[in-house]
């Protein structure tokens, strides 16, 4: 996944329970060595991270209940940052939190992201949820 907007990314982790942003913290708590035990197509090798710079970021999101923390990194395309973390022990928490492969930080955040962009651009956004969907309508405000 791809975040191009910490602000956005900011105020989607100040929405989800247990989650608390850290500015500038440019280290995350996981297991502390690579093991390469884990080699799954979300594996943070396979998606340009290098196993050195593991436990490495440019900020921090704490999980409240876990010992671990997720690591924002920017990407080696430098199209933005991705969140990296360890799932493995007390990490498990933090995908009860944010979701397998962050689907419930990501919808936060794309909700942010859009929203905001209304904002910037004058238009009005309405939201409507229903049965588990977020659906959002646009206009070009007055």
């Amino acid at each position: 996944m791809c975040i191009t907007d910490l602000e956005a990314l900011k105020q989607a982790v100040l929405k989800i329970k247990g989650l608390c942003w850290k500015e500038g913290q440019q280290t995350y708590k996981w297991y502390g060595r690579f093991v390469n035990d884990y080699h799954g197509g979300d594996a943070a090798y396979k998606n340009g991270i290098d196993p050195k710079k593991y436990g490495t970021c440019d900020h921090a999101i704490t999980v409240e209940g876990s010992g671990y923390e997720i690591g924002i990194m920017k990407r080696t395309d430098g199209k933005g940052w991705s969140p990296v973390w360890d799932f493995f022990g007390t990490g498990r928490k933090i995908n009860e939190v944010v979701g397998d492969g962050a689907e419930k930080l990501m919808v936060e955040y794309q909700r942010e992201y859009v929203t905001r962009f209304a904002n910037l651009e004058n238009m009005n956004i309405n939201w409507e949820e229903t049965k588990g969907e977020a659906l959002f309508e646009i206009e070009v405000a007055n």
